[in-house]
C-alpha cells in the first residue's frame, strides 16, 4: 500500500510561477467518506423485528407505509452522506450531452416561427455542422482542463502555494489542504546570485567537452537572457504555429541558461486519516517520504543547478515542451511522455514515482549524481504498529544509540524491521541476486589507498557465511569492523540484497520457532517448499514439529548425514522469514530466603555498631576539660586578658587549635551520627517485604539490591563468583546470550556453569 498521488517539480523565475512537470499525467486522490458507513444502512428494513413492531404499534397493515417512510428519509439522507474529491475537469461525453441539450433549447426558444419553414435535409446540414463546431469547441476545452488543471486546483494557483518566499526555503515544507499533504523542500537563489555552494565551487569549473556538445553555457544563470527566444516566442503566438518535435524542443532550449530563482520538488500524499493512528506515528510516515526521497533528491538537484544550472535547463525545456504539446492539441499523457523521453530530469521522477507505488528501489542519475531511492519496506507498520514486532527494532529515529556499534544510519531505522548491526550478528545473502549489482557500490573510499573499494565489497560478499559473526569477518579479512565492515553490511542491506540475522550454529543446535504470521499463504510457500526440498517433510508438517515444543533444530535431523541438507533447509526459511531464532534470556531474582538472610544480618550489624557507639561515647561532664588552647586554661580564656598576656589563639596569626587523640565536642558527634544515618541506605520497608522479586536492572542496582547479589555468592567458589559478578549486569533479560559471550569475552563453558551454580537465583527463559 502506498499513499503517493503524484510527484511535481515547480519552478520559479521573475515572470512568475510554473509547474514543470508533474507525474503521473493525471492524478487523482481516492473519493472519501465524511464518515464511515454503518454496516448495513441501506438495509434499514432489518431493524423492523418484532420488539420494535410490538413496541410502536406497528401491525401488518401500517408497516408497508413506515417502510416507505424510512427508504425515502434514507434517500435523503444517502445523497450527502458520500464525498468525492472535486473533478479536476469534466467529462467530454457529459459535456457534450449538455452543451448539446443547452443548444438545442436556445434553437427552440430563439427560432421563433421562421423555424418550421426549414427543410429537413437543410436542418440536418446544420445539426451536423453545429455539431462538429460543437465538438471542437469541448475537445479545446477539455484539453484546456488537462493542461490548466490538477488535483482539482487550477495549474498557476498551484505552482504559487508551491513556490514560498525566500525566508521559507532551504528547509522542510508540509501543506495540508483536505485530505492531501503537499511535502517537500524548496531552494531558493542566494542575495549574491549563487546556489549556496561557494565552498565546494569557488572555482570557475572548467568547460567540458561533453556538456560543450550538448550546447550547455558555463556562464552563471544571472548572467543569461530570456529562457525562450524570438523563434520559441513566435512558433508559440502564432496562429498556426508549426509543430516542433521533443527533441527539436530539448535542443532549442539548452541555447542559454534560464533564469529560476527557486525550484521545488514536491510529494503529493494521500494523507492518511489522523483519526486512525496516533499524531507521532502520522509524523513519522510522513518524514519517512521526506528523508528518503524529498531530501535526497533535493539535495543533488541542488548541488547540480550550483554546478551546472542543470535545473533550470530540465525546467526551461519541459515548460517549453509543455507549452508546445498544449498548442498541437496533444493529450496531456503525450505530453508527459514526451516530457520523460527528452528530460533525464522527468524521467528521474517518473522512475522514483514508479518504484515507490510498486514497493521497490528506483536507481536514478541527476544529472551526473547516481541516487538510490526507495521506501522503508515496512512504512506501513508506523500506522498500524504490530504487537509482535520487537520494539528494539523499530527504534524511534529521534533515539540515539549509546555506542558506535550499535548505531544504525538514520534512513535505517523508521518503518525498516530490521535487527540493528552488531558484532555478534551475520549476514544472509539472498537468492537469485548478484550483490555486487549496486550502483556506486562503496560510498567514499576506504582509509588505505592501496584497498580497491570494490575488490573489498567482492572478498567481504565471498566471505560472508551465516555460520561467521561480523566480528569474526573483519578478523579474517583483517578490516576495521566499525569504518569497513558495517558500512558494506549495511549498503547490502540498503539494496535488499542481504539482510540481517543471527549466527547459524554449524551444529544445527539453536532453537527456532515459526512466526505469528506469513508474508505469503501456505499453500504457495509448501508448493515451493517441495520443489526445492521433495526429500524432506512437507513445510506444514516440519513447522508444527518445531512449534510444539523448543527443541534444537538438529533435532528434526534423521542423522548426520542429512546435516548438510538440512542446513539449506534452514536457510531456506530464515531467507523466507519462516522462522525466528529464540535466544536465552536471564532475569535475577531476590528468593525469600535471601532477603531473609540479608535483613537478618543488617539487623546484627546495626546492633553492633550501636554497641559500639555507645561504648566509644565520652561523658558530657569530660568534654572540653582535654581540650588544650594554646597552654590557656579555659576559665582563664573566658576571661577578658590583656593585650600583654592574651594568647596566640586570640592573635590574628594564630595556630591551629591542638586537640588531644579521641577527644571531640559532643555537638560534632551527635553532627556525624546524623550524617551517618542520612548516608545510610534506606532500606527500612523494602528489607521486611520477605517477597521473592525481580532485579529490574543489575547494572544499576541499589545498595540492598547489590547485597542481595552479594549474599547469593557468599557460599560459592571464588571463581564462580567472579564470574558471576561479571556476568550480573547483563542479566536484564534484554541480553542475549550471544552478546553476553561477546562482551564478556567469557567461554559458553564458563557461562554454563554460572547459570547451573546460581539456578535458584535466576529465571531462564527463551524470546526472540
Amino acid at each position: 500500500m502506498h499513499n503517493l498521488l503524484g510527484i511535481l517539480l515547480v519552478s520559479s523565475s521573475s515572470s512568475g510561477s510554473t509547474l514543470a512537470f508533474h507525474w503521473p499525467p493525471d492524478p487523482h486522490p481516492a473519493p472519501r467518506l465524511v464518515r464511515p458507513k454503518p454496516p448495513g444502512y441501506s438495509q434499514r428494513a432489518k431493524l423492523l423485528d418484532t420488539s420494535w413492531r410490538f413496541a410502536q404499534g406497528i401491525d401488518d397493515a401500517k408497516l408497508e407505509d413506515v417502510l416507505q417512510k424510512l427508504l425515502e428519509l434514507e434517500k435523503a439522507e444517502m445523497d450527502d452522506y458520500e464525498w468525492k474529491a472535486p473533478a479536476t475537469r469534466p467529462s467530454l461525453s457529459h459535456s457534450r450531452d449538455s452543451a448539446a441539450h443547452i443548444d438545442s433549447n436556445n434553437g427552440g426558444g430563439g427560432g421563433g416561427g421562421g423555424s418550421s419553414s426549414h427543410s429537413t435535409s437543410h436542418s440536418l446540414s446544420q445539426d451536423t455542422v453545429a455539431t462538429s463546431d460543437l465538438d471542437d469547441m469541448l475537445a479545446e476545452k477539455h484539453l484546456r482542463q488537462e493542461y490548466d488543471h490538477i488535483l482539482g486546483f487550477k495549474s498557476s494557483i498551484l505552482a504559487e502555494l508551491l513556490s514560498p518566499k525566500h525566508a521559507l526555503c532551504h528547509q522542510k515544507f508540509e501543506l495540508i489542504v483536505d485530505e492531501m499533504a503537499f511535502i517537500g523542500h524548496p531552494v531558493h537563489i542566494d542575495s549574491n546570485g549563487s546556489w549556496s555552494w561557494d565552498e565546494l565551487h569557488a572555482a570557475p569549473p572548467q568547460p567540458d567537452p561533453r556538456a560543450t556538445g550538448r550546447g550547455r553555457s558555463t556562464r552563471r544563470f544571472s548572467e543569461g537572457s530570456s529562457a525562450l527566444d524570438d523563434d520559441d516566442i513566435e512558433s508559440l503566438t502564432s496562429p498556426s504555429p508549426r509543430p516542433k518535435s521533443p527533441a527539436a524542443v530539448a535542443a532549442a532550449s539548452q541555447d542559454r541558461p534560464s533564469q529560476i530563482t527557486s525550484f521545488h520538488l514536491v510529494l503529493v500524499l494521500d494523507r492518511p486519516d489522523p483519526c486512525s493512528t496516533s499524531s507521532v506515528d502520522l509524523y513519522r510516515y510522513i518524514d519517512s517520504y521526506y528523508w528518503q526521497i524529498v531530501f535526497k533528491m533535493t539535495a543533488a538537484m541542488h548541488y547540480e543547478q550550483g554546478r551546472d544550472d542543470f535545473i533550470g535547463e530540465q525546467c526551461k525545456m519541459l515548460t517549453a515542451l509543455r507549452e508546445n504539446c498544449m498548442i498541437r492539441g496533444e493529450p496531456i499523457i503525450t505530453c508527459m511522455q514526451n516530457s520523460v523521453a527528452a528530460s533525464p530530469l522527468a524521467a528521474a521522477i517518473r522512475d522514483v514515482y514508479t518504484a515507490v507505488t510498486s514497493g521497490g528501489i528506483a536507481h536514478i542519475a541527476i544529472n551526473e549524481i547516481m541516487l538510490t531511492v526507495q521506501l522503508p519496506p515496512n512504512l506501513d507498520a508506523l500506522l498500524k504498529p504490530d504487537p509482535d514486532v520487537d520494539p528494539k527494532w523499530s527504534e524511534d529515529p529521534s533515539e540515539k544509540a549509546a555506542d558506535a556499534e550499535t548505531q544504525w544510519e538514520e534512513e535505517l531505522r523508521s518503518g525498516w524491521g530490521m535487527a540493528p548491526l552488531q558484532p555478534w550478528k551475520t549476514l544472509l545473502l539472498f537468492d537469485g541476486q548478484d550483490p555486487m549489482d549496486i550502483p556506486n557500490s562503496i560510498a567514499g573510499k576506504p582509509d588505505s589507498d592501496e584497498s580497491d573499494p570494490e575488490d573489498m565489497l567482492r572478498k567481504f560478499i565471498a566471505m560472508a557465511d551465516p555460520k561467521l559473526s561480523l566480528s569474526e569477518i573483519a578478523t579474517l579479512l583483517e578490516l576495521d569492523l566499525n569504518d569497513e565492515i558495517y558500512p558494506m553490511a549495511r549498503l547490502l542491506v540498503y539494496h535488499r540484497k542481504a539482510k540481517v540475522i543471527d549466527v547459524v550454529n554449524p551444529d544445527l543446535k539453536n532453537i527456532y520457532a515459526p512466526p505469528a504470521k506469513f508474508d505469503r499463504p501456505l499453500q504457495e510457500l509448501t508448493t515451493i517448499f517441495s520443489r526445492a526440498f521433495p526429500s524432506v517433510p512437507l513445510l506444514p508438517e516440519l513447522l508444527s514439529t518445531l512449534s510444539s515444543s523448543h527443541r534444537p533444530f538438529s533435532s528434526i535431523v534423521p542423522s548426520r548425514d542429512h546435516r548438510t541438507l538440512f542446513f539449506d533447509v534452514l536457510i531456506w526459511l530464515l531467507k523466507r522469514d519462516l522462522l525466528v531464532m529464540l535466544h536465552v534470556h536471564v532475569r535475577i531474582v531476590a528468593t525469600a530466603d535471601i532477603k531473609r538472610r540479608v535483613r537478618d544480618a543488617r539487623k546484627r550489624e546495626e546492633e553492633d555498631a550501636r554497641r559500639r557507639r555507645t561504648s566509644r561515647r565520652p561523658r558530657r561532664s569530660d568534654v572540653g576539660l582535654n581540650i588544650d588552647f594554646g597552654g590557656v586554661s579555659r576559665s582563664r580564656r573566658l576571661s577578658s586578658p590583656s593585650s600583654a598576656e592574651k594568647p596566640a589563639f586570640f592573635s590574628k596569626s594564630r595556630s591551629p587549635r591542638r586537640r588531644s587523640f579521641g577527644a571531640v565536642d559532643m555537638e560534632e558527634i551527635e553532627i556525624a551520627e546524623k550524617e551517618s544515618e542520612l548516608n545510610r541506605p534506606s532500606w527500612s520497608k523494602e528489607d521486611e517485604d520477605l517477597t521473592p522479586s525481580l532485579i529490574p536492572d543489575p547494572a544499576r542496582a541499589t545498595a540492598l539490591e547489590r547485597r542481595w547479589m552479594d549474599t547469593m555468592a557468599v557460599d560459592k567458589e571464588p571463581s564462580v563468583s567472579r564470574r558471576f559478578k561479571k556476568l550480573a549486569p547483563f542479566f536484564d533479560g534484554k541480553h542475549t546470550t550471544n552478546e553476553i559471550l561477546h562482551r564478556t569475552d567469557m567461554s559458553k563453558r564458563d557461562v554454563r556453569e554460572v547459570l547451573h551454580q546460581f539456578e535458584d537465583y535466576l529465571l531462564v527463559f527463551l524470546h526472540p
